[in-house]
């Protein structure tokens, strides 16, 4: 009897840990619907954005600011402009898909940047 219980106890954890190691497997491969709302902070029209599955490639398209993406729970997304717009680059927010979130639209100079631009500016106007 006590050979049996010595046995069953490591059974009982390799059959947990292995239980819960499944758990995540499983719910990191959820299929959901992401439904995304834009929250747009610049000076163009929402429709210019899209989402992009970084996974896939695939580009959704927005509309009236909002889009629904069969992905899978976790997924990397990344806010970008809509494909036909070629001439201008933005890179977007990454972010993992979830079934209902808000993503932000941000055109401002942040402060490493702007610092680059006002340098930029003092280095080209001292010479007139």
């Amino acid at each position: 009897m006590k050979k049996l219980v010595l046995l069953a106890v490591p059974l009982i954890a390799i059959g947990y840990y292995l239980y819960v190691q499944m758990g995540i497997t499983a719910q990191s491969t959820q299929k959901i619907v992401a439904e995304i709302e834009l929250v747009n902070a610049c000076d163009v029209p929402s429709d210019y954005f899209a989402v992009k599955n970084l996974q896939n490639g695939r580009i959704y398209s927005l509309a009236k600011g909002r889009v629904s993406i069969d992905a899978v729970q976790g997924e990397k997304l990344q806010l970008v402009l809509s494909p036909r717009y070629k001439d201008v680059e933005y890179d977007g927010m990454i972010f993992k898909a979830k079934t209902s979130q808000r993503v932000t639209a941000d055109c401002s100079f942040g402060e490493k940047q702007r610092g680059v631009t006002e340098g930029l500016n003092k280095t080209f106007s001292s010479g007139d």
